[in-house]
């Protein structure tokens, strides 16, 4: 069995061991004679005192010149015809042991394999920013009741309208409400994912229509609401390649829209949302305060961050507070970048762990796969 104490000083003959295919053949013997030398005069420059651990990592560390050393007799030997006759070497000697190279490889395609998918996902879904202009700035805006347990809560209209007129740390607010409509007219009848926003919504998220436009500002008012901007994939589903749609009709709920605009198949906002309407209030908004229903997304000022905002949205939530204490005693407000909503928390910390534990199955793939080399190399000594 071997010692504690010896361990490092098999470690370095293993590593001279694997860095000798680094030399070019005509010099490797040589070359690893010369380091195994230097090992071995490090080890007994202990004067037959017991191995440290001190001395061990010494040995270790000294013997990672092998490695520097090696490198720079590749590089001057290194061409496209040695590049080649290595190449050709390295298939004959996998060709010779078939097994062993589908072991090895599949081995090592597993453990990528699973860290590229894993990473794939990380990357689209956590590290890439949004699709938008300057998404660092983009931001939602939910109301809070901490001691009814609701940390995020959709917001009343008539508050909207006062963060929207007093909000400094916004260029501006917009509003989201999410339903379902039934689509008829196109086939069997469908229930479509719909969300009604008020018009400074696209301008916020500076996205612009493929084809046609987005809401006018007049176009929320009660019976000028009839129009609609579809989604790029509703579109080639209703129309399919028929060209631009823009001035034709769709039912919903048995009232008929007029398409004003197409959305860039890009556009996800909300993701489950087909179509847009103008969202509209006809009703009394100053009345509305207890009816909690909205989504609000805002794009910050230059110079604000999401703290500074939601200070600002603190102090104004504590205004309305006083100033309608029947319907926004013990409601606040919380500022969250759009990006950290969309990703969600609980999603970024799992992908994060997910991708930790892929690359430990990684690291145990490469292991393995050392061990495999190393017991061929010993089968063949003996």
């Amino acid at each position: 069995m071997m010692s504690f104490r010896s361990l490092p000083v098999r470690l370095s003959h293993y590593l001279v061991t694997g860095l000798a295919r680094l030399v070019p053949a005509r010099n490797r013997r040589e070359w690893r004679r010369e380091w195994e030398a230097e090992i071995e005069y490090h080890t007994r420059k202990q004067n037959g005192h017991p191995m440290t651990s001190r001395r061990g990592i010494d040995v270790l560390s000294r013997t990672l010149g092998a490695g520097v050393d090696a490198w720079h007799l590749r590089r001057e030997e290194w061409n496209l015809d040695m590049f080649g006759q290595e190449l050709r070497y390295a298939i004959k000697r996998l060709r010779r042991a078939p097994m062993f190279t589908v072991v090895t490889v599949g081995t090592l395609a597993l453990g990528i394999g699973a860290n590229t998918a894993v990473f794939s996902v990380l990357r689209s879904v956590v590290l890439s920013p949004l699709s938008f202009p300057e998404p660092d700035r983009l931001v939602m805006v939910w109301e809070q009741n901490l001691s009814r347990g609701w940390p995020r809560f959709t917001v009343s209209p008539a508050n909207f309208v006062d963060w929207r007129e007093h909000g400094e740390a916004f260029i501006d607010l917009g509003a989201i409400s999410m339903g379902r409509r039934t689509l008829t007219g196109h086939g069997e009848p469908e229930r479509i994912s719909v969300a009604s926003v008020s018009a400074s919504v696209f301008p916020i998220l500076g996205s612009s229509p493929q084809e046609g436009r987005i809401f006018r500002p007049d176009e929320t008012a009660p019976g000028q609401n009839l129009v609609v901007v579809i989604s790029d994939g509703l579109k080639q589903q209703l129309f399919g390649n028929d060209g631009p749609v823009v001035g034709k009709t769709l039912e919903l709920d048995g009232t008929s829209y007029e398409i004003v605009g197409v959305m860039p198949e890009s556009f996800a906002f909300p993701a489950s949302a087909r179509m847009w309407l103008p969202l509209t209030f006809d009703f009394d908004i100053a009345g509305s305060r207890g009816a909690h229903y909205l989504r609000v997304v805002g794009r910050l000022v230059d110079g604000a961050t999401v703290e500074s905002a939601d200070v600002q949205m603190s102090t104004l939530t504590r205004s309305l507070s006083q100033e309608y204490p029947s319907t926004n005693e013990g409601w606040g407000a919380t500022v969250v970048d759009l990006h950290g909503m969309l990703v969600g928390d609980t999603v970024r910390q799992t992908l994060f762990v997910l991708w930790g534990a892929v690359g430990f199955v990684l690291l145990i793939t490469c292991v393995n796969v050392a061990n495999l080399f190393l017991a061929r190399t010993t089968a063949r000594r003996v």
